[in-house]
């Protein structure tokens, strides 16, 4: 049974989408990440390794691809997905899939 983990996840828009990403998990809607742009973005693997009290992701902001309610519910998955210890590469759920960077 996976552990259950206890940080406060910083979610901050982006100005501007990267083009390249670094040590992390990409977000996207797409099964190849090739195919369509992040959603959102988690810098580096302190949250797998270490304990820390609070996550930063990075998120696209809200526009006519991705509405509002839409990066509700995937802040929300991202979230349970963390939080219950099970993310993993690969389909997540609905249209969520994530891409770890080594």
């Amino acid at each position: 049974m996976a552990k259950k983990k206890t940080f406060v996840i910083q979610w901050s828009e982006w100005e501007e989408i990267p083009e390249h990403f670094g040590h992390g998990v990409e977000f996207h809607t797409d099964p190849s990440p090739r195919e369509a742009s992040p959603i959102a973005f988690l810098d580096g693997y302190e949250w797998l390794h270490g304990n820390p009290k609070v996550v930063p992701i990075f998120i696209r902001k809200a526009d006519d691809m991705c509405p509002t309610s839409f990066l509700m519910k995937v802040k929300k998955q991202i979230e349970n997905a963390l939080k219950s210890g099970r993310l993993r590469h690969g389909h997540l759920g609905g249209q969520l899939y994530a891409w770890f960077n080594a």
